[in-house]
């Protein structure tokens, strides 16, 4: 960003939240800054604001979070993500940050936005990776057990609230009743969407799998969509102080949700040949915290597991089409069909392997946490 969009930028906000805050005297943008390292598929600015209020003079950090440019899950929508907010404020003891209001007019920054409080915190980054270095590297080792715990108590209490008290906006029936079904149906769309008519085998046939394979019970519950270290903020004290990132949030089944949360910590470790930093909880070891905080055994893991994966897989899709759009590689990359991903779900279910090449190493240059921050 250039000093004069910066200082344009600011202007703008400052103006906009003079109306969202109208109690607040003489209100004034003080610092904006583009975050670093953060936000996969959106961009985010941490803006602080001066202003005084019933004769007191305050100052709060927010975070402006955008509407991706390229959206890289159906149906992603800045008004979900705000009430989802207002919803975990409102009906549970989940942190959360407030959100000060929603802009759908792009004219205004360009993209649709809403601004929100910044809540303070250490996230795990995912580059550098958590494994390795950063603030988690520095704790005793119990602290590092600790910290897992609290997330995943966090987690379990999220899928502990009763979906019809506050969050029915979640429900979207056009996919079917709530649950899996509904979650099963958007995952079909949301391919169809994303192969823009092109075969993709593996993902394909670990689709026809899901839907074959559906465990004949299973929950509805409040669901996060993307729980993961990064988008877990955690005080001095190791408690969470607050969920981020709600691209996804939807209704499901809870193992879909922790499914998510074993599969990203194993593609971060084991994944990347990385050796799981000692004190960060096993596969094995977190579904025990987390049945424990939920209070009931979890079921059909292996296949949430494979569910989490095909995310990943149109993920993958999407990010390959958004860089061959740019013009980082080549039209004819055949990422989005031969990846760690498709490798990893063709070996889970006896399919044909694709042979990993030169293309996904170029795509990987492109790319973050693989390749830089930016």
């Amino acid at each position: 960003m250039t000093a004069s969009d910066n200082h344009r930028e600011q202007a703008i906000l400052q103006d906009w939240l003079r109306v969202k805050m109208p109690s607040s005297d003489d209100l004034t943008v003080t610092a904006l800054s583009d975050a670093k390292g953060g936000g996969w598929s959106a961009r985010i600015i941490f803006v602080t604001i001066a202003y005084s209020e019933a004769g007191h003079q305050r100052e709060d950090r927010l975070v402006v979070r955008f509407l991706p440019d390229y959206l890289l899950f159906l149906g992603t929508d800045l008004e979900v993500q705000w009430r989802f907010c207002e919803a975990l404020r409102q009906h549970s003891s989940i942190p959360a940050p407030a959100i000060l209001g929603v802009e759908n007019d792009p004219a205004v920054l360009g993209q649709p936005f809403y601004v929100m409080e910044r809540v303070s915190g250490e996230v795990a980054s995912q580059s550098p990776n958590y494994n390795l270095e950063g603030w988690i590297t520095e704790l005793p080792v119990p602290q590092r057990t600790e910290l897992w715990r609290n997330a995943l108590t966090t987690l379990a209490e999220l899928h502990r609230l009763d979906w019809r008290q506050g969050f029915e906006f979640l429900n979207q029936p056009e996919y079917g009743e709530p649950g899996l079904d509904q979650l099963l149906n958007w995952l079909v769309a949301w391919r169809d969407w994303a192969a823009k008519g092109r075969k993709l085998p593996v993902v394909d046939a670990t689709i026809d799998y899901l839907l074959r394979e559906k465990p004949a019970q299973s929950g509805v519950s409040v669901l996060w969509g993307d729980p993961t270290p990064s988008n877990v903020l955690w005080g001095k004290d190791l408690k969470v102080n607050g969920i981020i990132d709600f691209e996804s949030v939807t209704l499901g089944p809870p193992e879909a949700d922790l499914g998510w949360w074993l599969y990203m910590n194993n593609l971060l470790s084991e994944g990347y040949r990385i050796k799981r930093l000692e004190g960060l909880p096993s596969a094995k070891e977190s579904i025990e915290m987390y049945e424990q905080a939920l209070g009931r055994k979890v079921e059909h893991m292996d296949y949430y597991d494979i569910l989490a994966a095909v995310r990943m897989a149109i993920i993958t899709v999407r990010s390959v089409d958004l860089h061959i759009s740019l013009g980082h590689i080549a039209a004819d990359n055949n990422s989005i069909t031969h990846n760690p991903v498709t490798v990893y779900l063709a070996n889970k279910l006896n399919l044909p392997v694709p042979e990993i090449g030169e293309d996904f190493h170029t795509f990987t240059a492109n790319i973050f946490p693989m390749g830089d921050d930016d």
